[in-house]
């Protein structure tokens, strides 16, 4: 559901980055309550187009604030418009907490975390790692951070300042890919083993969280259960760009349309899906308000459950193989397989 939320603050953090705070009124803010590293889908407006976004909340649960990082990206509608056009007292269409990548912290836990980091990838990873240091004051951490230049680098300051506030539990490793800056190297698996190496024991590590482009991230998920002894589900990951080839989903030949229904807020809507068309454009097309935002199979915010009839998912970067089975999937990425199928949005 979305809220219209008034803009209380917006600052440049780097030439092409801007964080947004928002004000929560009062009657919202349990509905707003967030665990690091989830984000917040905003909508607007711009030149009679509604664009949607997802962006990763970077603050700490305990801050009372509710602020997310908008890099602007080339061609990017909505990054455009915010770091050039969005300030204080503005209002937007923002929905309430969402996403799976995040941490359960507790004060009695004791804990290596292990975090992965590329340009705006480090949005949910700063909420993490803020609230680890604030909730767990057993755990420790270490984070491997990379961007084109430190001119480019989100939360540069914040971050030195926190390792050296911390510094018995929090270490920071810059690097760079762009000639001319220093630790002129790319993000690697071999990298991401050494550079762990040097702080923890791989045995003794929670857990490693991964969020970037989708090359680095599935270079680190096929080699570093093999190269450094952890097992696969111990490995969690949030891509905030995928590879431009979009994933296909084969038509099905037995039938030219498939009687689609939906269910949202308890209320049923029955559209139909041409053959080899996924839910939510056809869905959208019959103006039916399904929820959704990045359409790429990525943030999970059109998450739903199968209850009549079989998908196939065209591409998957959020749910598990076991999930899919007991019947999960992404609208955005639905494509019917069945002449009937019933999906149940209840998240």
């Amino acid at each position: 559901m979305y809220h219209s939320l008034k803009v209380s603050q917006v600052e440049p953090v780097t030439a092409e980055a801007v964080t947004v705070k928002f004000e929560i009124p009062s009657e919202l803010a349990p509905q707003f309550k967030f665990k690091p590293g989830q984000f917040l889908g905003v909508k607007t407006m711009i030149n009679g187009e509604e664009i949607r976004r997802s962006y990763s909340i970077c603050s700490s649960v305990r801050s009372g604030e509710w602020q997310v990082a908008i890099k602007r990206v080339k061609g990017g509608k909505f990054s455009t418009w915010a770091t050039q056009n969005l300030s204080a007292g503005m209002t937007l269409e923002v929905a309430e907490p969402a996403g799976r990548f995040t941490v359960n912290c507790m004060s009695n836990h004791e804990r290596n975390y292990v975090f992965v980091a590329a340009g705006s990838g480090i949005t949910p990873v700063m909420s993490m790692i803020k609230s680890i240091l604030i909730e767990e004051p057993l755990s420790k951490m270490i984070l491997i951070y990379g961007n084109q230049s430190p001119a480019q680098t989100l939360f540069k300051n914040e971050l030195e300042s926190l390792s050296e506030q911390y510094s018995d539990r929090f270490t920071v490793k810059f690097f760079n890919s762009r000639s001319g800056s220093e630790n002129l190297v790319r993000i690697s698996s071999e990298l991401i083993a050494a550079e762990v190496s040097s702080v923890f024991d791989w045995s003794n590590i929670y857990g490693v969280y991964l969020c970037g482009p989708q090359p680095m991230i599935e270079a680190a998920k096929s080699s570093l259960p093999a190269s450094v002894g952890i097992a696969e589900d111990q490995i969690k990951f949030e891509l905030f760009q995928i590879d431009s080839k979009e994933g296909v989903a084969a038509a099905n030949t037995d039938f030219e349309k498939s009687k689609v229904t939906v269910n949202i807020d308890e209320v049923d809507y029955t559209f139909e899906v041409e053959a080899g068309a996924n839910i939510l454009s056809a869905g959208l097309e019959a103006g039916i308000d399904i929820p959704y935002s990045c359409q790429g199979g990525v943030c999970g915010t059109c998450e739903c459950t199968v209850e009549e009839g079989e998908v196939e998912l065209a591409q998957n970067m959020v749910l598990s193989d076991d999930e899919v089975q007991e019947g999960q999937a992404l609208a955005c990425q639905a494509v019917p397989k069945t002449a009937e199928v019933k999906l149940y949005f209840g998240f």
